[in-house]
């Protein structure tokens, strides 16, 4: 059992190094210069297949890291693991295009039974928010339009989320589960003015780098009730609350003198020594429903709102946030999951869609958001299984000056599940 248990420690500490390596292949986006960025969604593989849906649904036999819940449905150990993959183009309305692609670990969770269908733990790691962007934008010298300057602005870095969380199964058909979050990690945003004529002799480049280091704890809960309608099939009602949170904020900004032959700066000069403040995070709200025939056919519907017009950053700005909302419908079918007969009718096979109205809003357009989800999970060994997940989808648009942007995600996620933890429960 200690051997196991080491293992799975250093399986964490692991993933979450190679997290952090691989966060400079995550694909460029504009949008992601305000707030904290672009937000992941706590979706695992299955759920993301199925359009995003799992405040009311899941499964045994993966995790479900929407509604903790449902935790109370992992009667054995699972270990998951899922690695993601993207391929992002961008269009102005000039028609003018760029396309990138990278991809890295997406997540590594684990569950394990206190008290087998009454009480499970979780605990994972995952990216919270993501920023890596590189804009330019022309302007004028201040008082003399016949100078032209380009400003080159960037940003990278992000939020990473480590939890624990804990499903507790109150009644026969009601549960409830509380999660708590560390979120931690650092953002480098950069401003650079360059000559925007070649002729225009001169000496160096300024640059604005501000350096925010982030840490702080969130907490959330989830309520699951489950009511069987008929003879193996259910109705299941869930519901998701995510607390206001502050998170400690610590600001570093320098002012730099640059060659404009080379990167490195000639003198630096700091503007801001490690200010500290808070960033606020807003509460943010999901229900959903479903339809379940045992292990054979689910179907169900999740909406969510979050008041992101509560954001402040350390300067206490709201950086153009606003509230957002969305929707998400998905299915899943699996033909006979007993079959000794068909490998592919052990399958399981998932259909979803979601659209949302994103945080962010730009000359007075709230983003949207829209994307269709598919996927299956192929079992391996026993109850273990390997999963994928495929979404096209499309954000933003080309009027007002804007961008579009277009993109594909592929998911590859694996779910081990054993016995180790389990307790035997009288009931």
């Amino acid at each position: 059992m200690l051997k196991v248990f080491k293992g799975l420690i250093f399986s964490l500490i692991f993933l979450l190094s190679c997290n952090i390596q691989l966060r400079g292949q995550i694909n460029i986006s504009p949008y992601s210069v305000n707030g904290l960025g672009d937000f992941n969604s706590p979706a695992l593989t299955a759920n993301v297949a199925m359009g995003g849906i799992g405040v009311s649904n899941g499964q045994g036999w993966y995790l479900n890291n929407l509604n903790p819940a449902l935790l109370t449905k992992n009667v054995f150990t699972v270990l998951e693991a899922g690695m993601v993959y993207e391929s992002r183009s961008l269009e102005n309305s000039s028609g003018l295009s760029q396309s990138n692609s990278g991809g890295g670990l997406g997540y590594f969770a684990m569950s394990f039974p206190v008290m087998s269908g009454r009480w499970t733990s979780s605990l994972g790691i995952m990216p919270y928010s993501t920023v890596n962007y590189n804009i330019l934008s022309q302007s004028a010298v201040v008082g003399s339009e016949d100078i032209p300057v380009t400003f080159n602005l960037t940003g990278e870095g992000g939020l990473t989320q480590a939890y624990f969380s804990n499903g507790l199964r109150l009644t026969k058909n009601l549960s409830f589960g509380i999660k708590a979050s560390i979120l931690f990690g650092s953002i480098v945003k950069e401003s650079v003015a360059l000559p925007g004529d070649q002729d225009f002799p001169i000496n160096f480049i300024s640059a604005v780098v501000d350096k925010t280091s982030i840490h702080g704890f969130t907490l959330s809960s989830g309520l699951a009730y489950r009511l069987e309608i008929k003879d193996k099939k259910f109705l299941n009602l869930g519901l998701t609350y995510d607390l206001e949170s502050k998170l400690k904020a610590k600001l570093f900004k320098t002012g730099e003198l640059r060659s404009p032959v080379s990167i490195n700066p000639i003198s630096t000069d700091t503007l801001i020594n490690d200010s500290k403040g808070d960033i606020q995070l807003p509460s943010s709200f999901a229900a959903g429903i479903s339809y379940e025939i045992l292990y054979k056919w689910t179907i169900g519907a999740d909406i969510h709102v979050s008041n992101w017009s509560d954001y402040q950053d350390i300067e206490q700005n709201n950086e153009s946030l606003v509230d957002n909302y969305g929707i998400n419908i998905g299915t899943e079918f699996t033909p006979d999951i007993s079959s000794v007969d068909s490998y592919l009718k052990r399958v399981t096979y998932r259909l979803g869609f979601d659209y949302q109205k994103t945080p962010f809003e730009v000359s007075d357009q709230q983003l949207n958001d829209f994307g269709i989800n598919f996927g299956a999970s192929f079992p391996v060994k026993g109850l273990s299984t390997m999963n994928l997940a495929f979404k096209y989808g499309q954000r933003g648009t080309t009027d007002d000056n804007l961008i579009k942007e277009n993109y594909i995600r592929v998911y590859f996620g694996i779910s081990f599940n054993d016995r180790w933890f389990q307790r035997r429960v009288l009931n």
